[in-house]
C-alpha cells in the first residue's frame, strides 16, 4: 500500500512548509518508493504524515504537478507520474532554484558540467547550432567595442551564448538542467564587474570556444571552456566570493 511507503517521512517544522513536503515525496520517487502509476495517499492522510495543514499538501502536488512529478486526475486521486526527459531534471531543478546559497557550489559545478558540454557541442552540433553559437560570439564581440550598449545586453547574450552549446549538444536534460543553472547565476552574473563584459579576454575566449566547436575539436572545445570558466573567477568582485 501507498501510505507504507510514507512511513519515515519526516513531520515538517520550517517555515517553507510545502517545499519540505515536495523534496520529501521527489525523494521518495528518486529512492524508487514510489513508483510511476502509483496513487498517493489521500490529502487528510498525508496531512496527518507529514503534520502540516491541508492547504500546505494542496500547495505540495501543485508544485509536483508543475514539476511534472504528479498527475491528478478528476475523480481518481493523485498518480506518480512515468519518467521523462523533464520529470528526471525536474527534482534537480527545484533544488537549485531554492539553494540560493549554493551560488558556489554551482560555479564549482559549471566547472565540471560545461566543458563536458562544450565537447559534445563539438562532436554532435548541427549547421544551424554552430551558425546560432557563432552569431552570439560575434554579438560579444561587438558588445565589447561599443561602449554604447548597455551591459544587460552582454548579460543576455553571454546566457544565450552557454544555453546555444547545451542546445548543441543534442541532449534534453544538459538543456534542463544548463537552463536552472544560468537563472540560478542570473544575480551573480550582475554582480560580476563591467569589465569582465568589456573584456577583450572574454570575448576571445567566446570565439575560441566557437571556433572548436565549428571545427569539430572536441579537446579544443573542453579546454577552451574550461578556460573560460576559471578566467571568469577573477572578474569576481570580493564581497560576491
Amino acid at each position: 500500500m501507498t501510505s507504507d511507503k510514507l512511513s519515515n517521512v519526516v513531520r515538517i517544522k520550517s517555515n517553507r512548509i510545502y517545499d519540505e513536503v515536495v523534496l520529501q515525496i521527489q525523494d521518495l520517487i528518486a529512492q524508487g518508493k514510489l513508483l510511476p502509476g502509483e496513487k498517493l495517499p489521500a490529502e487528510r492522510e498525508l496531512a496527518e504524515r507529514f503534520g502540516v495543514g491541508r492547504n500546505s499538501i494542496r500547495e505540495a502536488i501543485r508544485q509536483l504537478e508543475l514539476l511534472g512529478l504528479v498527475e491528478a486526475r478528476q475523480g481518481e486521486g493523485t498518480f506518480i507520474t512515468e519518467a521523462t526527459i523533464d520529470n528526471v531534471a525536474a527534482p534537480f531543478v527545484f533544488i537549485l532554484s531554492h539553494s540560493r546559497q549554493l551560488r558556489a557550489e554551482v560555479l564549482d559545478f559549471r566547472k565540471v558540467l560545461e566543458p563536458q558540454i562544450a565537447a559534445l557541442a563539438a562532436q554532435r552540433a548541427t549547421a544551424k547550432n554552430i551558425a546560432r553559437i557563432e552569431e552570439l560570439s560575434a554579438n560579444f564581440d561587438e558588445f565589447v567595442v561599443s561602449a554604447k550598449v548597455p551591459v544587460s545586453v552582454a548579460i543576455e547574450n553571454d546566457s544565450q551564448f552557454h544555453y546555444a552549446i547545451a542546445e548543441a549538444s543534442q541532449n534534453g536534460l544538459v538543456v534542463r538542467v544548463m537552463n536552472a543553472v544560468m537563472g540560478l547565476l542570473r544575480e551573480f552574473r550582475e554582480q560580476l564587474l563591467e569589465s569582465s563584459y568589456r573584456s577583450e579576454a572574454s570575448a576571445k575566449a567566446h570565439r575560441a570556444i566557437s571556433e572548436a566547436i565549428k571545427m569539430r575539436d572536441i579537446r579544443g572545445a573542453y579546454e577552451a571552456m574550461e578556460h573560460h570558466l576559471i578566467m571568469l573567477e577573477s572578474f569576481i568582485p570580493p564581497d560576491s566570493q
